[in-house]
């Protein structure tokens, strides 16, 4: 049987090499895929993001407490250059018709104000302004507390007796921090890369065969059922190692020599892809 399944193993990889047009595009999509999927992506990613930076923010505020507090937070806001606040007694309505970005609820919460900010999440941009508007609430929220602290004679430092951090194994070792990002998308990659590579060849070996009317020469030889298909599936196997070999070079390529301008806040961990013999060993 072992000779058998050699000879009909090299057979079903001549098949494949053979037709070098499929072959050829199975390595240009192999390679060029996962680059042009990972930076369309973030080319996407970074022109909304440039889009909503840009985009004026107009919002509203909906004052249920009318108090000294609330007056002084609308106060805040108004002076801020980066949004613009219009008054609306219908802050839904223009929140749908796309007046407004999102509006502000403000409500009491004990001796606190509790701040609630509406937007619509069917839209890209009004979603887009919570990233603009929750740093300004965020801002005074300091302020405030920094002036409370030092009318009690207290500062920031003393409400923190314990500093608490953390240090990954490889900062300590002074190699390059991956980051947990890779470690979830690595596995979707290599998936992808099995089946991509797998899929194409299976349906030659397969269907093609049975168009091309060799499946019945196949068939004919002195081998078992059993023998020609696992020949057939062990030539899948290697191409789709092969696909997969090339889909990592490439991601590792990709995030390596793509700009840092286009990774984001993790750019520095994503950009630090470490895969040794033993993971690739793990992996296969």
């Amino acid at each position: 049987m072992n000779n058998k399944f050699i000879k009909l193993f090299k057979k079903e990889l001549l098949n494949i090499v053979r037709d070098k047009k499929s072959f050829l595009s199975f390595i240009v999509m192999s390679v060029v895929l996962t680059p042009l999927l990972i930076t369309g992506i973030s080319l996407l990613e970074k022109f909304q993001t440039d889009q909503i930076k840009n985009e004026e923010l107009v919002l509203s505020i909906v004052d249920n407490v009318n108090s000294v507090e609330s007056q002084e937070l609308i106060s805040f806001l108004e002076n801020k250059d980066t949004l613009r606040i219009l008054e609306s007694d219908t802050p839904n309505i223009d929140l749908k018709d796309q007046n407004i970005k999102g509006y502000l609820e403000i409500n009491s919460l004990e001796a606190n104000l509790s701040i609630k900010y509406i937007y619509d999440q069917s839209s890209n941009s009004s979603t887009g302004s919570l990233i603009k508007v929750q740093p300004l609430i965020e801002e005074y929220n300091i302020i405030k507390r920094a002036n409370i602290l030092s009318n009690l004679g207290i500062t920031e430092a003393g409400l923190n007796p314990i500093v608490f951090s953390t240090i990954t194994l490889q900062e300590v070792e002074n190699k390059p921090a991956q980051s947990s990002f890779i470690l979830f998308f690595l596995p979707y990659v290599i998936l992808i890369a099995l089946i991509q590579g797998a899929a194409q060849f299976a349906i030659e070996l397969t269907a093609g065969e049975k168009e091309k009317n060799t499946l019945a020469t196949t068939l004919s030889i002195n081998a078992s059922r059993v023998t020609i298909g696992i020949s057939k599936i062990s030539a899948i196997l290697v191409l789709s190692l092969f696909s997969l070999v090339l889909n990592i070079a490439s991601l590792t390529l990709t995030f390596t020599l793509m700009p840092q301008s286009l990774m984001g806040q993790q750019g520095g961990e994503i950009g630090n892809i470490i895969i040794g013999f033993d993971k690739l060993f793990q992996i296969f």
